[in-house]
């Protein structure tokens, strides 16, 4: 590699190190970013060059700690930044930092995945530049509503279970990003987020898995307007809510559901059982 490249690393390497010195985590440097790549170099490859060629990055927590060589606190990445030398990213790893706020993503709008589980993430928020986003993990951070999606038209799976969500609070959907949403969604994992409500996941028209698991939802009429609503959910998992413990939760929820749904609660669906309960159930309007 070019050695007035190493130069300019080096540099911005020092800057760093007096930053994490002065207790503010560790930045997202020029050499944090070259040991965050598997992406082999050319003998005389300039720096710029290769860093545009670098499509996946694992900036991690384990990978900041043993980048910071010392393994103390400041290991950790508290803030998303420098991501414009590489603008053709398409994966980025930043899960078990301390990142507080998304932000200057604007720079790698060719990202199709996003992982930032394990932060100290309050705000779904500055996704607007990523139209070709198609996964985002945000596990095990402290959101308590989904939000600002609603540019990212391509979204197949978003994942947002164990959500610290304060016990004074609900978890909430902003109809917008429901409604965009609601072509490209396949996949999604709400297990363990305070929230209530199934009302506003009947938009989502072309989801086919759901985990709902461990959280207050306990109107059975609005599991019944889901899962014949959304007729192309195949896996739902309600365990853990209180909905499930009312009389024939289970036989009254697939009566009411589509045909396409296989799997309720991780317990697979008879299809012949199904037909004979809808069956039943006709007749009995029929005769009353």
């Amino acid at each position: 590699m070019d050695l007035s490249s190493n130069q300019y690393v080096h540099e911005e390497t020092t800057a760093s190190q007096r930053g994490s010195a002065r207790g503010g985590g560790r930045e997202i440097t020029l050499e944090v970013l070259l040991n965050a790549t598997k992406l082999s170099v050319g003998k005389k490859e300039h720096l710029s060059h290769y860093l545009k060629r670098i499509t996946h990055l694992a900036l991690n927590g384990d990978v900041s700690k043993i980048l910071d060589k010392g393994g103390n606190a400041d290991g950790a990445i508290r803030k998303i930044q420098n991501l414009h030398h590489c603008p053709n990213l398409k994966v980025l790893y930043l899960y078990d930092n301390e990142i507080e706020t998304i932000e200057n993503l604007d720079v790698v709008p060719q990202l199709t995945q996003l992982h930032l589980q394990g932060n100290c993430l309050h705000r779904m928020q500055n996704l607007k530049p990523l139209k070709l986003l198609e996964k985002i993990y945000l596990e095990k951070n402290a959101i308590s509503r989904l939000e600002g999606l609603h540019d990212c038209l391509r979204l197949q799976e978003l994942h947002l279970a164990n959500q610290a969500v304060p016990l004074d609070l609900e978890f909430s959907f902003e109809e917008e990003t429901m409604w965009a949403l609601a072509r490209s969604l396949r996949t999604l994992d709400l297990s363990n987020c305070r929230v209530t409500t199934t009302k506003p996941l009947t938009l989502l028209r072309s989801l086919e898995q759901l985990d709902l698991s461990k959280n207050l939802i306990s109107d059975l009429e609005g599991v019944f307007a889901l899962v014949g609503g959304v007729t192309s959910l195949v896996e739902l998992d309600l365990r853990g809510n209180p909905v499930t413990a009312t009389a024939k939760y289970r036989e009254k929820t697939i009566t009411f559901s589509s045909a396409r749904l296989a799997l309720l609660d991780k317990k697979d669906i008879d299809p012949n059982q199904r037909r004979m309960m809808q069956s039943h159930l006709a007749h009995k309007y029929r005769c009353g």
